[in-house]
């Protein structure tokens, strides 16, 4: 009977662990205080219910950090996946909620004030509650100080924003404390945490030089010194289309598609929930929001419950649906155009009109006088003495060009001196 206890024990324990090896791994990128676009991305991965609460068992969700600034809802999304993380841990699963550079900048105290909408600081009671909420011992603040920065899985390091060689030398473990380090402390010179450095979570070096370049060497080597396989970073947001992007030969995969709708950039560009999974053959499975199926009616409970209105005050009352969406910048070049071409048509017209008008000016001034014109012209400068008789003034001009006539009409008429003497 011992024996087979312990078998059974043995069986259960292999089990637990097999089930926990098969769950799904996904991934989201930054949420930057959108709420309800955060419950879609989740939704996406099959991990929680309309109601807020943990359904994947033993899935593994990662989010690459940027909860809070530019939406209005960052407390609120932090509430919840600090009570998802639980959850998940409770059922056999795992949640890793990692640090972005806002949550840095917001612990240091450098985060810019048109990042917090009036929303967002009302949400707290103000700015000095704000302030406080995010400094040791506020609420916050303590839960942003137990992060860790980077998460390493299946072959797969995830970051928020990514890993040049000369760190990749220490372990996923070393860097996390050297970080958290740094935070309890408040060393924010430290060169893994300074904001705009170019540490694990701040830090665009590394992807701006993929984007422009296509030099994937830094990433070879991290990953070669590392062990692993890619990169799954967020930071760094892409354009036109707003699409999850694989660099480097799948090393080096980006996932920052502006899920939230109040991103600083063109409304064509934001707002796509998305999201990626890891499959058990080692490719990743890119996962869209393609159009809005899910009925907002349920999400009503939860949204009571965190304190989000059902009608959310959207930006420019905005709701971006992918492949529908209008390219504002396209737009507005073509108007530009348009209104540079009419501009330079009306231009050549004027200019054309004038330089007619020029031209006719100059012609009639510059034409020779016949020998008629000029006697006459002579008699009109030196008439003493000379009698002119108005009834052949008359028809002698009329024979004349207009502007001679008109010369000699406007010229007034001086007597003789036998018309003097009359």
């Amino acid at each position: 009977m011992p024996f087979k206890f312990v078998l059974l024990t043995f069986f259960l324990l292999f089990a637990t662990k097999s089930a926990q090896a098969d769950g799904r791994l996904c991934a989201i990128g930054d949420l930057h205080g959108d709420f309800y676009h955060t419950c879609l991305a989740l939704r996406l991965t099959g991990s929680m219910s309309y109601n807020g609460t943990w359904i994947g068992g033993t899935d593994r969700v990662v989010q690459l950090g940027d909860v809070i600034d530019k939406g209005p809802y960052g407390k609120m999304i932090m509430e919840l996946l600090r009570n998802l993380t639980v959850q998940a841990e409770a059922a056999g699963g795992q949640f890793v909620n990692l640090l972005g550079n806002h949550e840095i900048e917001n612990l240091c105290g450098e985060s810019p004030e048109r990042e917090h909408l009036p929303e967002e600081i009302s949400s707290y009671g103000g700015q000095d509650n704000r302030a406080a909420a995010f400094s040791h011992g506020g609420r916050q603040g303590d839960y942003l100080r137990g992060l860790k920065a980077v998460h390493v899985t299946q072959g797969t390091f995830f970051v928020h924003g990514g890993l040049l060689p000369k760190y990749a030398h220490y372990s996923p473990d070393e860097i996390n404390q050297m970080i958290q380090r740094a935070i309890q402390n408040d060393n924010w010179t430290h060169p893994l945490v300074v904001p705009k450095g170019d540490g694990p979570v701040c830090g665009h070096g590394q992807a701006k030089t993929i984007l422009e370049t296509g030099d994937c060497s830094t990433v070879h080597e991290s990953l070669r010194l590392l062990g692993l396989d890619r990169f799954i970073v967020g930071h760094s947001v892409l354009r036109s289309p707003s699409t999850i992007r694989h660099y480097c030969g799948g090393r080096w995969i980006m996932i920052d598609t502006m899920i939230s709708r109040w991103e600083e950039m063109d409304v064509a560009y934001r707002g796509h929930v998305s999201a990626v999974e890891l499959l058990p053959d080692g490719n990743v499975k890119d996962l869209y929001v393609t159009e809005r199926v899910e009925d907002l009616v349920l999400w009503q409970p939860l949204l009571e419950q965190y304190g989000v209105p059902l009608v959310e005050p959207l930006p420019n009352n905005f709701y971006p649906r992918r492949g529908t969406h209008t390219h504002v910048r396209t737009v507005v070049s073509v108007v530009v155009c348009g209104v540079v071409i009419v501009i330079s048509i009306v231009w050549y017209w004027v200019y054309r009109r004038y330089r007619g008008f020029h031209q006719i000016a100059q012609t009639s001034t510059d034409v020779p006088l016949s020998p008629e014109e000029h006697e006459l012209d002579e008699v009109g400068q030196d008439s003493v003495g000379i009698t002119i008789d108005e009834t052949d003034e008359k028809s002698q001009l009329a024979k004349l060009s207009p502007r001679v006539a008109t010369t000699s009409a406007a010229r007034p008429h001086t007597p003789s001196q036998e018309e003097l003497d009359a």
